[in-house]
């Protein structure tokens, strides 16, 4: 299908085409071009090649908009695998995920918006175009959930759990820090202490805590 124009004014069945007539046409094994632009009120008619000609504009157009179909094409894939794997994570025992509070905050600004966990996902992909259809305060909320799965390892996955099972927000890493060395110095009053032995009360509870400390590293490092 191409856009043709009309170089000189026609006649065909009582009807006149004035030159620069522009429409839409198939040209057929015949070297004609067959109206197919079903708005020009015409659809239908032929015409002789050499009275018509392709514009140029919609050579350009034409790769536009085979690539514009590409892209379509490989969004719907995208899409559809992300909706496969949404399906998978909903099948398995939904556990709420644990989240920054800046990004479990973001979320919730997009939400009140009526933003649904595809449109999220789909939106911070595209930031830059969404100026007339969210506020600053939206579009700053897609950036730091954007940033999220950019900078944590396993960030996109996470992100995606928490939009499918639901999220609850992380404490602080102070604050981690402090329960759980309450909870070991808890334990260590439990058990009973070594009068016999001088000093064994104070090594078991730094052994303690230095294997408290050992396990967030390696929760750190996996």
């Amino acid at each position: 299908m191409d856009l043709v124009r009309l170089n000189k004014d026609l006649k065909n069945k009582n009807r006149i085409y004035q030159k620069g007539l522009v429409f839409l046409a198939i040209k057929t094994d015949h070297g004609q071009y067959l109206a197919c632009d079903r708005n020009c009120g015409f659809a239908g008619e032929v015409f002789h090649a050499e009275h018509c000609e392709i514009v140029p504009e919609w050579q350009g157009l034409d790769q536009e908009l085979i690539k514009l179909r590409e892209e379509v094409a490989a969004l719907t894939e995208e899409r559809s695998l992300l909706l496969q794997q949404i399906e998978r994570t909903i099948e398995e025992q939904p556990k709420p995920v644990a989240l920054p509070l800046k990004v479990a905050e973001a979320i919730n600004n997009c939400r009140a918006v009526g933003m649904s966990g595809i449109v999220i996902l789909t939106n911070m992909e595209h930031i830059g175009q969404l100026f007339r259809d969210y506020g600053p305060q939206v579009r700053e909320s897609l950036s730091v959930i954007r940033e999220f799965t950019q900078q944590v390892i396993g960030g996109g996955q996470v992100l995606l759990e928490a939009l499918v099972n639901g999220y609850t927000v992380e404490q602080p890493a102070e604050v981690k820090l402090i329960n759980g060395l309450l909870k070991v110095i808890e334990r260590w009053f439990s058990i009973p202490s070594h009068e016999s032995n001088p000093g064994e009360d104070e090594r078991e509870l730094a052994q303690m805590i230095a294997e408290y400390v050992k396990g967030i590293y390696a929760d750190q490092t996996a």
